[in-house]
């Protein structure tokens, strides 16, 4: 993605890559969607999700939903496209427009035919 100005949180490091299509795909790779980080957790408000999506210049399907120990589905936070590279939404930690209770959730990820899932705890 081509941005005019990056931000960065110490410590942090990066890697700049350029070069040809073919050339830049390679040093990526083609590994699978990652949910990086999810923060603050525990969280008491919003929470940042922090996706990378694999292969470089390509769109993916991707379905976000927190659920329940048992598996219900409790939020829907994200149905779509998404192109490949670093994705960051912010949930608030509502459902219906409702804070959920103070728990342990799942928050899952599916990307093609992956599925990725972390806990989170919400705390109010």
């Amino acid at each position: 993605k081509e941005h005019t100005s990056y931000n960065f949180t110490p410590p942090a490091s990066f890697k700049v890559i350029y070069g040809s299509k073919d050339y830049v795909s390679k040093e990526i790779g083609l590994g699978d969607a990652k949910i990086i980080e999810v923060s603050p957790n525990p969280s008491s408000g919003p929470i940042n999700i922090h996706l990378f999506l694999p292969d470089w210049q390509k769109k993916f399907p991707v379905q976000l939903e927190l659920k329940s120990l048992t598996g219900i589905t409790l939020a829907n936070i994200f149905s779509g496209e998404l192109d490949s590279g670093y994705q960051k939404f912010e949930w608030s930690g509502e459902s219906n427009s409702t804070r959920l209770p103070s728990g342990v959730y799942l928050l899952q990820m599916r990307c093609n035919n992956s599925v990725q899932t972390v806990r989170v705890l919400l705390l109010n």
